[in-house]
């Protein structure tokens, strides 16, 4: 993935840090990538993702394209 295809913030729960690219390539029943909010780790609520998944595709710039293109959140909806 080039430096110009960074992931974009997660546009349900607005985390920067948290979008992750999951690797499925070796996997037989789902090979592919996949980007998630990742919601796993023993940080607290605040510090973790939500979880929302999207962004599938057959190769890394397919994925990171698909989760890119939806919209982000606006200040409104961030805080509600």
């Amino acid at each position: 993935m080039s430096e110009a295809e960074e992931l974009k913030v997660c546009p349900f729960c607005g985390s920067a840090k948290k979008p992750t690219l999951m690797d499925f390539e070796g996997e037989p029943y789902v090979p592919g990538f996949e980007v998630r909010c990742d919601a796993s780790g023993w940080e607290g609520m605040d510090e973790r993702g939500c979880g929302a998944t999207s962004g599938w595709g057959e190769t890394r710039e397919e994925a990171t394209a698909n989760w890119n293109r939806r919209a982000a959140l606006s200040d409104t909806e961030k805080t509600g």
